[in-house]
């Protein structure tokens, strides 16, 4: 089975009935950003947790159909190393943000393919000290070679962007 999906989250926007919410805009602490490149060197976040990803590698989904047109399917690894002193769960790992060749409005599409163990974020918490790797599937606009930049939010306060070139 072949899933190709794409999360977003939407807008926020005032709503009746609730007075004056600044028309919308919630005011966060800004993410920690980390760089990093697909295949380079781990990169640890203040919080204790290691991240690192493979290169970039072409792959061929099960179902091709499923793929917009144009879309160049990329497969790497991620390798998470809980450096903590407790569990912790990886249901915050996912791709926020993408950037092709500097167009920011790409966008790469999750791609979920059980034949390909391309299942997602581990469900099980990740115990302290513990390292997990899990193979991740996306779908991107644009030619090989192209240099992209894949933004990757760890936990709710934390992110690495990962530079390199596709496949």
């Amino acid at each position: 089975m072949l899933a190709y999906g794409l999360f977003t989250g939407g807008p926020l926007v005032p709503m009746d009935d609730y007075g004056d919410v600044g028309a919308g805009v919630v005011k966060e602490d800004p993410l920690d950003t980390l760089a990093s490149t697909f295949g380079g060197e781990p990169v640890k976040t203040k919080g204790g947790i290691s991240v690192q990803a493979t290169e970039l590698k072409s792959f061929e989904p099960s179902d091709l159909g499923a793929l917009e047109e144009g879309a160049l399917p990329q497969l790497f690894t991620i390798s998470i190393t809980n450096g903590t002193k407790k569990s912790i769960d990886l249901f915050s790992v996912a791709i926020v943000k993408t950037d092709i060749d500097g167009d920011t409005q790409a966008v790469c599409a999750d791609i979920f393919d059980e034949s390909q163990n391309l299942m997602g974020v581990p469900f099980e918490p990740l115990a302290a000290g513990d390292t997990v790797e899990f193979p991740w599937g996306m779908a991107c606009p644009g030619t090989a070679g192209a240099k992209i930049s894949v933004t990757i939010a760890i936990t709710d306060k934390e992110q690495v962007q990962f530079d390199g070139k596709l496949a």
